[in-house]
């Protein structure tokens, strides 16, 4: 009969030790993947977030500066707001036959030809700042080459554009619509 003994504890090498070991280091590589992995993620929805305030604030300034542009056309009419100058108070500037649209201007565009969304308090709570509204007109259509005489019928087009700024100042959205408005010159 052969008998199996089991090794004395003095010959043990300490195997277990080190598959314990190895394990440890395993489960500690895939709980830091994990962290960094959740703080990519976290990064990600804040940024989402901000982008998304930024868009939702350059929406409500044009919706802002369509209601400008029907407050300066006079109730019961078919008329069109005045022109005027590019001086910064107007609120419709004029449109130049040499500009280019740079939706990316300088902020020091942005702070000399426009104007604050509803007025110079902070009307948006969670955004650095309120949009900023840019309003020209852009040319009109006229319906006769007639001029000078009652009854001169037309189009005006007029471009809004808009820059807000989300939670943060890195997230920054620029939108831009045109609007027609027909006219008839009594």
């Amino acid at each position: 009969m052969n008998r199996q003994t089991l090794p004395h504890p003095r010959t043990q090498r300490g195997a277990i030790m080190v598959v314990s070991l190895l394990l440890l280091l395993v489960m500690t590589v895939l709980a830091l993947t994990a962290s960094q992995s959740t703080t990519l993620q976290e990064r990600m929805a804040g940024n989402a977030r901000d982008t998304d305030l930024a868009f939702q604030a350059a929406e409500a300034g044009l919706r802002d500066a369509e209601a400008t542009l029907a407050a300066l056309i006079p109730f019961g009419t078919s008329g069109k707001p005045e022109d005027c100058d590019a001086a910064s108070t107007c609120v419709i500037k004029q449109h130049s036959i040499n500009f280019k649209p740079d939706l990316g201007h300088a902020d020091t565009f942005w702070n000399e030809n426009t104007r604050q969304y509803q007025g110079d308090e902070q009307q948006i709570g969670e955004v650095v700042s309120d949009p900023l509204i840019f309003t020209e007109q852009r040319g009109e259509i006229r319906d006769s080459l007639a001029t000078g005489v009652p009854g001169v019928t037309g189009t005006a087009f007029y471009a809004h554009t808009v820059r807000a700024k989300g939670g943060t100042d890195t997230a920054t959205v620029v939108l831009q619509s045109i609007d027609a408005v027909r006219y008839a010159i009594r």
